[in-house]
C-alpha cells in the first residue's frame, strides 16, 4: 500500500499534468477560434452580391466546425463521466 507522501506526490504530478494539458487546450481552442474567424471572413468575402455565398466554400467551412460536444465524443469512445471528489468541479475556459 502506498504511503501518504507517495499518494500526495502522485496527486501533485497529476495536478501538474492536468494544468498543463488544460492550458494547452485553451491555447489550441483560441487558435482554432481565431483561424475560424479568418476563414469565415474570407468565405463571406467570396460571396457574390445578390446570389449569396459559394456553396463549395461554405461546405468546406462547415466541415471545420466542431459539431459534437467533446464530452459526448469521449463517451462514444468508451470513456465515462466522473462525478467524484471535491466541491467545485467546474473549470472555466476563457
Amino acid at each position: 500500500m502506498s504511503t501518504l507522501e507517495e499518494v500526495r506526490a502522485e496527486a501533485a504530478q497529476h495536478r501538474a499534468d492536468f494544468l498543463k494539458a488544460h492550458k494547452d487546450a485553451c491555447i489550441a481552442l483560441g487558435k482554432y477560434c481565431m483561424a475560424m474567424e479568418k476563414a469565415q471572413a474570407l468565405t463571406s468575402a467570396a460571396a457574390i452580391p445578390m446570389l449569396g455565398g459559394n456553396p463549395e466554400l461554405e461546405n468546406k467551412l462547415r466541415a471545420l466546425l466542431i459539431k459534437e460536444r467533446p464530452v459526448r465524443v469521449l463517451k462514444g469512445q468508451g470513456c465515462d463521466q466522473f462525478w467524484g471528489w471535491g466541491w467545485d468541479l467546474v473549470f472555466e475556459v476563457t
